[in-house]
């Protein structure tokens, strides 16, 4: 989970996240599954950014651990329930269910894996269609990769300087973080530690949630895992 002093700057950093090309696209994978889905979950929805365009396809509402990311998400008129992609009940059910940008990597390991999509798959309608978008593939995290990013608007400037770690099966990301504004200059650590899924974890976990699974590529930035719940 990002920490509490990202949750103000979020959406400044993925300013240049195209929310609108993603969730068109989303959206078109969603209806060839589903052609008459109406309603969506967006699991570890953040601020609400992907919400915001999916809202004009469907009736759409999120959930969200982080009580400052759910916070803004509500502020900007956003429903959204604060919880564990792990350990939620909603008490209704969804034509489909997404959980994006990653956001699964935050599961923790084979049990959380299983126990998210267990929950995502609890809350779908008969036929309804769950969509995870993964953050990497074991293999694909390397040590010592770096990265400097900035971003500045009318009230701030932020920089970020980012060095990747990598142990077994998790991928870690000590995210230093510096914003200056009226306040002065401050800056902390964002420490990420994600989860690296494969396949073969995605075709497990959605095999004991009851779905098949199939790999989709070329929709999102990464690869996408799928399922549609059986009608009946």
């Amino acid at each position: 989970m990002y920490a509490e002093d990202t949750a103000p700057i979020y959406d400044l950093m993925y300013s240049g996240k195209d929310y609108a090309a993603e969730s068109a696209a989303l959206t078109g994978l969603i209806r060839e599954r589903v052609p008459r889905a109406a309603s969506l979950l967006d699991v570890a929805c953040g601020t609400g950014s992907h919400l915001r365009h999916l809202g004009a396809s469907f009736t759409a509402e999120g959930l969200e651990l982080s009580p400052q990311m759910t916070a803004i998400a509500r502020g900007q008129g956003h429903t959204v329930t604060e919880g564990d992609m792990r350990d939620f009940t909603l008490g209704r059910r969804f034509d489909a269910v997404v959980c994006l940008f990653g956001s699964i990597g935050y599961a923790g390991g084979a049990t959380g894996l299983d126990a998210a999509v267990a929950r995502m798959a609890a809350h779908l309608a008969p036929g309804g269609v769950l969509v995870i978008e993964n953050f990497h593939q074991p293999g694909e995290f390397f040590d010592g990769y770096r990265v400097a990013d900035g971003w500045r608007d009318e009230r701030r400037a932020v920089t970020r300087l980012s060095v990747s770690e990598h142990h077994g099966a998790v991928g870690v990301m000590n995210m230093h973080v510096m914003v200056a504004d009226d306040a002065g200059v401050r800056s902390f650590l964002d420490r990420h530690e994600m989860s690296l899924y494969s396949t073969a974890d995605f075709a497990r976990a959605f095999g004991a949630a009851g779905l098949d699974v199939a790999r989709v590529e070329g929709i999102l930035p990464r690869a996408l895992y799928v399922g549609v719940a059986r009608k009946s």
